[in-house]
Order: C-alpha cells, then sequence, then structure tokens
C-alpha cells in the first residue's frame, strides 16, 4: 500500500464532483466501466464507487473509501495489461535520462483495457459490480467481432500477445501459446498450470479440467487478424 499523500492525491484526484451525489456517481461510474478503454484510475474509481452504491453506502469523502479506490487502482496495475495513449500507441515509463514528454506520468495515464480488467478480477474471484458483470457478458470478444462471446481467457490472450509483442517478436499463434504456457506455470490469473500440452484451470464448478492447443488454435484462426 502506498503512504497517506498517495492515498489524499487520489481522492483530490477524481472525486470531486460527485461527493454526495450518488445518481451523479452512479452515471459516471457506468460510464467508465462502459468504455473500451479507461486509466487504471478511473477504473477503480467506478469500481469501488459502483460497490458502494449497490452496498448502500453514501459517496462520501473519507479515508476507508479512498483506501479503497487506491487499493483496487494496485490491484489493476497488478494484472499488468498493456497501457495505450488515446491513439492506442503504448505508453510506458522511460529509462535513462527524461526529455521533455517523456516522464513517468506517460504510464501513470495509460488506458487498458476494462473488459479485460473485469475478466481478471472475475476470475480472482473478486466482487464486481452486479449490473456491470451483466452488461460485461455481452461485450464483444477482444473488442471486434460482436457475433461471439468474449472469451473468459481473453485477458489472458491479451497479456501473452503483449509480451510477444513488446519482446519484437512476429505475432504468432505458437509464440502465443508459448507465453500462454508461461503463465500457466507460474499459476496467472485461473490457470493451475501445465500438465502434458494442456494448460490447467478451474471451471465454474469447481473442475479442474485442461485447456490444450486445439482449442486455442480455433480462437486465433478467428481472431488473429486483430493483432496483424
Amino acid at each position: 500500500m502506498n503512504n497517506d499523500n498517495d492515498v489524499g492525491e487520489l481522492a483530490d484526484a477524481r472525486e470531486g464532483d460527485d461527493i454526495g451525489d450518488v445518481e451523479s456517481a452512479r452515471r459516471n461510474a457506468t460510464k467508465i466501466l462502459s468504455l473500451e478503454r479507461a486509466t487504471p484510475a478511473d477504473i477503480a474509481w467506478a469500481w469501488v464507487t459502483l460497490l458502494d452504491i449497490e452496498a448502500g453506502n453514501d459517496i462520501t469523502p473519507g479515508e476507508a473509501r479512498y483506501r479503497k479506490i487506491l487499493f483496487a487502482q494496485e490491484e489493476i496495475d497488478k494484472i499488468g495489461l498493456l497501457k495505450t495513449d488515446e491513439g492506442g500507441f503504448p505508453v510506458r515509463k522511460y529509462k535513462g535520462v527524461p526529455v521533455s514528454g517523456m516522464g513517468d506520468q506517460a504510464a501513470d495515464v495509460g488506458l487498458v483495457a476494462v473488459s479485460s480488467v473485469r475478466d481478471a478480477m472475475l476470475a480472482a474471484s473478486a466482487k464486481w459490480p452486479t449490473a456491470d458483470v451483466t452488461a460485461g457478458a455481452v461485450v464483444a470478444s477482444m473488442g471486434n467481432s460482436t457475433s461471439e462471446p468474449r472469451h473468459p481467457f481473453a485477458y489472458m490472450f491479451e497479456r501473452a500477445i503483449n509480451t510477444v509483442k513488446n519482446a519484437g517478436m512476429s505475432i504468432e499463434r505458437a509464440a502465443v501459446w508459448d507465453e500462454l504456457k508461461k503463465l500457466a506455470l507460474d499459476e496467472q490469473g485461473p490457470f493451475l498450470g501445465v500438465e502434458g500440452s494442456e494448460i490447467q484451470y478451474t471451471d465454474a464448478n469447481g473442475k479442474k479440467v485442461g485447456y490444450n492447443q486445439e482449442a486455442f488454435r480455433g480462437w486465433w484462426r478467428r481472431h488473429k487478424h486483430e493483432y496483424e
């Protein structure tokens, strides 16, 4: 957890107009979670705000609420999603001597996929706003096709693809599958490990099952054009 100054700065930066106005806060939070991409700070504020409203809590200033917002933002950052600017170009913290226009702020204000945050938190059994879970269930797979529900591992696919991309490698199915297996071996997200040629995970019934390369090949065939 960051220090008390960070808590105050986050609260001051995000909460102004909505303090004490539940309906305004609900509208703004719902709008943020309906976006394709948003900043981790905005997603954290919307996430906590809607949960507070569902629980019947007032939207009023207070250390407990601000700490929940800060903790939510830290959890979003831990997912490791690619951050982009509004034009979709990746942003990251620069190493070396900073020059004009190249500050740590770039990574702090970067946008991440809202649906990927939702998927990751639900996979980790974190509480997510009920109304947004229902809306998120019909989000298009990886953001383009409207004919197919979003795959439950989509945010893990995105992590693997971003790793391949950031390494300067060609975005090929085999390379992405190798990265998925590495994530599984590290027991990241919903993955439990690798047995034989299958990635192991727990399904909705609590049963350990395998996800194989053939299944991923089918998904990749339908979506690879999005990364070419």
